[in-house]
């Protein structure tokens, strides 16, 4: 019951003032809807350069999908559905604009000794019967033949306003008219974002970002109204929530290095080798943070050259894994080989570290296998595993760790934890 509405109403009343009668005719007359769309006098919205097929302001149909939507017009939001009919309700779905019928609207056209009736969404105002109350607490009475009161001489005499307060009968010249109140209506539901206005006779929703809704007991949202009237905003992005974080359409998800298993178990919706990871420009401390793999300083960011990388290659903006870092495939690691969930390179092949080795050995730039302690990293032993069958050196304390790793790849220590997981 927007803006177009407010014409036919306004346009009904000033026909009735100059006696041209409810029965109007304006052929051919077409207004301009939204969306590149044409809407004629029945509220049937037509194709561009459409033409209005009828004169009459009222329809007989009672749900309509505009043919805008398919024509190309389409919509976007409820403000640009409405038919002009005001005993319907309007709203964009999936891009097309539906009416449904609304009989318990009562648009009011003016006259005392008429009611205002909605059926099946068509207005009509019929006679008021003889003898019935030209309105609620009216002295007078209608004689069946015209829509007008008898004569009064005040206010009174013509009934009481609306319970809405939207309507104030009132005596004018010794006839009683119906006169559409401004201001907000008496009809209010507290903290709902929304005040209800008077607009032509009936109340109607305005947004008041002052009515603010209670306490929702999220702490991913806010309470209060949005510029839309819609209550509950998002709380920003990144807002603790117990354990987690909100994400961006307030709910509480997990934060950056808590595990997941897909993307919709993140606050920021990237899950990457089982963990929740930032995007860049969020705070971090550690690169398995960062969906970058690249915590520069305290800040995820992407990589532009391979060395700002650890492992020295950038690809497309993300680091590969280095040596001894968490993985889920070979493809997460710079040096191609993802074993036992850790960026770890089999004998023989190149290194430049211990820790980029299965073995835990790096000698002479080539992978080898460890035949005493001192073969490994302070802090780690060397014993064979039986996997293998040959030597390994347990990792080191604060090594990356995987608890997915056999017994024989665990930490030196036995303990591996925390986030990101590590040898304790």
């Amino acid at each position: 019951m927007a803006s177009r509405k407010s014409f036919f109403h306004s346009y009904r009343r000033g026909s009735q003032a100059l006696g041209v009668g409810a029965g109007l005719a304006l052929v051919g007359l077409v207004i301009a809807a939204p969306g590149g769309c044409t809407l004629n006098l029945e509220g049937i919205p037509t194709g561009t350069g459409g033409s209005a097929s009828t004169s009459s302001i009222t329809t007989t149909d009672a749900t309509t999908t505009s043919a805008c939507a398919s024509t190309g017009g389409g919509c976007s939001q409820n403000s640009e559905c409405d038919d002009g009919k005001p005993c319907t309700d309007d709203v964009c779905t999936g891009g097309a604009c539906v009416s449904t019928a609304n009989d318990a609207t009562k648009p009011p056209d003016g006259l005392a000794c008429t009611d205002d009736v909605c059926s099946g969404g068509v207005e009509s105002h019929p006679l008021k019967a003889a003898g019935a109350l030209c309105a609620p607490g009216s002295a007078l009475v209608c004689d069946g033949v015209s829509t007008m009161c008898p004569t009064c001489t005040v206010n009174s005499d013509c009934g009481a306003p609306t319970a809405d307060g939207c309507v104030v009968p009132t005596c004018t010249g010794s006839t009683c008219t119906m006169q559409n109140a401004t201001g907000n209506a008496n009809t209010q539901a507290p903290h709902d974002c929304k005040v209800s206005v008077c607009n032509n006779g009936m109340p109607t929703p305005m947004v008041d970002t002052t009515d603010a809704p209670v306490d929702d007991q999220n702490p991913c949202t806010l309470n209060v109204c949005d510029a839309s009237g819609d209550p509950y905003p998002a709380a920003p992005q990144g807002t603790t929530c117990g354990t987690g974080e909100c994400n961006n359409v307030g709910q509480c998800k997990g934060a950056a290095g808590t595990t997941c298993a897909v993307a919709a178990d993140c606050a920021s919706t990237i899950c990457l080798v089982g963990l929740c990871r930032a995007p860049s420009g969020i705070s971090c401390s550690d690169d398995l943070y960062c969906a970058t793999e690249r915590c520069n300083s305290t800040i995820c960011a992407s990589c532009n050259v391979n060395g700002d990388c650890k492992s020295n290659v950038c690809v497309s903006g993300v680091c590969k894994g280095a040596g001894g870092a968490p993985c889920n495939g070979d493809t997460d690691c710079a040096g191609g080989k993802c074993q036992y969930g850790l960026c770890q390179l089999d004998l023989t092949a190149a290194c430049s570290s211990n820790i980029d080795c299965l073995s835990g050995y790096c000698n002479g730039g080539a992978c080898k296998a460890c035949s005493s302690n001192a073969d490994c990293s302070p802090g780690s032993t060397c014993g064979v595993n039986v996997t293998t069958s040959y030597g390994v050196c347990r990792l080191p304390k604060d090594a990356y760790c995987s608890p997915a790793v056999p017994v024989l790849f665990l930490c030196n220590s036995g303990v591996c934890n925390g986030f990101p997981s590590t040898c304790k």
